[in-house]
């Protein structure tokens, strides 16, 4: 199939007749027909921006119009450009595969890692979800005042979720990040009912929990949409995306209602597993 400069290929398939089809369209026709389909497959370009943490550098994508798409630690060895590069344009393709089936999900530039007090010479895309993320990670504030002073940080994030998603999921997100606020936890049990509620609906007790680990499990947008604040009703941490020990330091970075012996369990059994890995 040949390929059309400036439209997607999967745009180009949809326009080329099926085998069904009795009669062969003429150029004019399958050309109105390539851009019709490329409608519905609009690109979006993400830029990479990088934020330093004190857990390793942590890869936010952005569109645009700077609103953040999907966050993750890099996975990659520091400091390799092109290793970097590679993992973005995986991700790239994860999220199209995903999350955005009729859109061409395409990397647009990886912007260089720089200090928090390095002034940009340029507007970039992100700046601002940067910044607030870089203060989050990195957050001065006295004890006595840093949960309600992280907080609001994270909310000023602007986020968009993606379009592959029901109702149930979107909501258990805006739910979480609306109604649990930093320095606090939930229940898996308890964040459904705030849900369902929200939803105006009823569920029974045990799929509810069930659904929100579903929710949280596919969070693009962790730390910002923090399902590190869903715990299990026994007060264990359950499991975590990104690895437990991250989960570990942002509630301990939060000064989160869980206690320190669970804390501290989980911390070792991160270490352990760690420490297996490596063998």
């Amino acid at each position: 199939m040949a390929a059309v400069a400036g439209i997607p290929k999967a745009a180009v398939k949809a326009a080329v007749p099926t085998a069904k089809c009795t009669r062969t369209p003429t150029a004019a026709t399958l050309a109105r027909r390539v851009v019709a389909a490329a409608v519905t497959l609009a690109a979006l370009p993400l830029h990479l921006r990088t934020v330093a943490t004190p857990l390793g550098p942590f890869s936010v994508y952005v569109d645009g119009d700077g609103a953040v798409r999907c966050c993750h630690w890099q996975r990659c060895p520091r400091g390799d450009a092109a290793a970097l590069e590679a993992e973005a344009r995986e991700v790239c393709a994860e999220m199209q595969t995903r999350w955005y089936r009729s859109t061409a999900v395409t990397l647009a530039r990886v912007w260089p890692e720089e200090p928090a007090t390095t002034a940009a010479a340029e507007a970039r895309p992100g700046d601002v979800a940067v910044a607030l993320l870089s203060n989050y990670f990195q957050c001065p504030s006295p004890s006595a005042g840093r949960p309600a002073a992280l907080e609001k940080l994270l909310l000023q994030v602007p986020v968009v979720y993606p379009t592959a998603t029901t109702a149930f999921t979107s909501q258990t997100w805006t739910t979480l990040r609306q109604t649990v606020p930093s320095g606090d936890v939930i229940s898996y049990k308890g964040l459904g009912v705030r849900v369902n509620n929200a939803l105006l609906r009823s569920a029974s007790a045990a799929a509810a929990p069930r659904a929100v680990g579903a929710a949280m499990a596919a969070n693009p947008i962790p730390v910002i949409v923090p399902c590190h604040r869903v715990v299990a009703s026994s007060g264990s941490l359950r499991g975590y995306g990104l690895g437990l020990r991250y989960k570990v330091w942002l509630l301990r970075h939060e000064q989160a209602t869980v206690a320190a012996e669970v804390l501290r369990a989980c911390e070792d059994e991160a270490a352990v597993s760690t420490a297996a890995s490596r063998r």
